[in-house]
């Protein structure tokens, strides 16, 4: 009988192939609130978010009508001041993400002193640039914070890119706010209550005032409303426009 001399040929194995990421979405309300509660007593949440599973829905939720899940808002949305918040970079990725809007989104400049983006939203006949500099981060009141002392560029390319995200692409990034915008806010309403403050005790002009008026709290907003609640923030704005004149 003849021998079947027939050689198995191996037939090498298929390559394996990349995982496709398959980020996790709850299907319904039920099955967020779950999720909130059992995130809540996590230590890998936002210490700001610990024991909140209410605050952690809203941040899930808000970054569900981003496109996030919820892993990437509870790391990219922060709570500041009771207030939800989002990293510049976020923002920006918000604007990158339509390529059929935003046409490109690019740092220009960044140094200690300056920091300039760039971008062109389709149907603009040229691209808009905007800058930073660290002069507006003293007129208003931010340079002394430490993120400012410790990482003036990093915090200078933050404010503005946001800033031009906001001016560039208002219907991608409606109701974002940056820590650094609820910082500038913090400052602003500090300066109100010392120029307010200030005005009543002096005869200064209220810009001479609101240059010199260096330690704003929250204790001095306090004390306003109780003593002079009539008093309302359009004079303060304008001694704050005049001083920055």
């Amino acid at each position: 009988m003849p021998q079947d001399n027939a050689v198995a040929i191996p037939i090498p194995a298929p390559a394996p192939r990349p995982l496709a990421p398959v980020p996790y979405a709850p299907r319904d309300l039920g099955e967020l609130m779950r999720l909130a509660q059992q995130l809540s007593d996590s230590q890998l949440v936002p210490k700001a978010l610990r024991g909140k599973p209410a605050d952690i829905m809203l941040v899930c939720m808000h970054g569900h009508d981003l496109g996030l899940s919820p892993s990437q808002a509870l790391a990219s949305i922060y709570v500041i001041e009771g207030k939800a918040v989002c990293s510049a970079q976020l923002m920006i990725a918000c604007c990158l993400r339509r390529p059929d809007i935003c046409r490109y989104f690019r740092l220009v400049a960044s140094t200690d002193e300056l920091a300039t983006y760039e971008t062109h939203r389709t149907g603009d006949p040229e691209p808009t640039r905007l800058s930073w500099t660290f002069g507006q981060a003293e007129r208003a009141g931010l340079a002394k914070k430490d993120n400012w002392l410790h990482h003036r560029a990093a915090m200078l390319r933050a404010r503005a890119g946001s800033a031009l995200a906001r001016e560039r692409y208002p219907d991608l990034v409606a109701g974002l706010y940056t820590a650094d915008d609820e910082e500038l806010e913090i400052a602003r309403t500090e300066a109100r209550v010392a120029v307010l403050e200030q005005a009543r005790a002096t005869p200064k002009p209220a810009a001479q005032i609101a240059a010199e008026a260096e330690d704003w709290s929250q204790e001095a907003a306090e004390a306003l409303r109780r003593t002079a609640p009539a008093v309302s923030h359009a004079d303060a704005d304008r001694a704050i426009v005049e001083a920055d004149a």
